[in-house]
């Protein structure tokens, strides 16, 4: 066998090679994936993995029982309404802990209430990945109600998370996470709208109604009122008016009418 034969033989096995690779299609659970691990990792420096995802419905009177010791809850708003994000300790403290000392504790972070600088600590993490997640998600119609959410607010217990969301059923995502070389386990909640805001129908345009418009406008009477100037006279020389009498006004009282 020739060259040019071997070379032409190599380009069809590479050829062959190449068309048995197909692209992973994209998922929610994919796109949460990337979104958290490229995000917590540039805005943080957290290395983590994620070990499981899940979806489902939960009722307005639900959000409050979803609190647990040392959970951060942080609204989120957007285009789409208000959603919540629950970081429990475990998640939060890694967070804190990677940013603070540049590295994960072994042991478990004890049990503690969050404080706004919690909040404040977590609010740049949190809107890398949600910003993230909607350009890995973009298409996927079923996690819509997500894109456009941002950090808003730290929220203090399950009362304010309920108080925050409007009363109707919502979609809750739950992610089991991975950090610290694995032996650190955290989860992240987000609670969303169920369905996108309906947008209100444009009524269909009449092609009279601007010229009657215009008719209304024009044909209305306006009153107007002229001030040449305003004077400040005793009582008594007032009281002394007559008709015919003269009141001498400024030179520029007509000019500023």
């Amino acid at each position: 066998m020739n060259v040019g034969a071997t070379q032409s033989a190599l380009r069809r096995k590479l050829g062959a090679g190449r068309q048995t690779v197909s692209v992973q299609a994209m998922t929610p659970a994919r796109a949460w994936r990337l979104a958290l691990v490229h995000g917590f990792s540039e805005t943080a420096g957290l290395a983590l993995t994620m070990d499981g995802q899940t979806t489902r419905r939960v009722e307005h009177g639900e959000f409050a029982a979803q609190m647990e010791t040392g959970d951060l809850a942080i609204l989120l708003e957007g285009a789409n309404g208000f959603g919540v994000a629950i970081l429990d300790v475990q998640l939060m403290a890694a967070l804190i802990e990677a940013q603070t000392m540049g590295r994960v504790l072994a042991r478990p972070a004890a049990l503690r209430l969050p404080t706004p600088t919690d909040g404040a600590m977590v609010a740049d993490p949190l809107d890398r990945t949600l910003k993230l997640f909607e350009a890995h998600a973009a298409g996927l119609t079923e996690v819509a109600t997500c894109f456009g959410m941002r950090f808003a607010t730290p929220l203090a217990d399950g009362l304010a998370v309920t108080m925050a969301l409007p009363d109707d059923t919502h979609l809750m995502t739950e992610i089991a996470l991975a950090f610290g070389g694995g032996e650190r386990k955290g989860r992240l909640r987000l609670i969303l709208p169920a369905e996108l805001p309906k947008r209100p129908e444009l009524a269909q345009e009449d092609p009279d109604w601007h010229a009657g418009i215009e008719r209304n406008l024009l044909g209305a009477k306006a009153q107007l009122t002229a001030v040449l100037t305003r004077l400040h006279l005793p009582l008594e020389k007032i009281a002394g008016f007559e008709v015919g009498d003269l009141i001498a006004l400024p030179s520029k009282a007509l000019g500023g009418v």
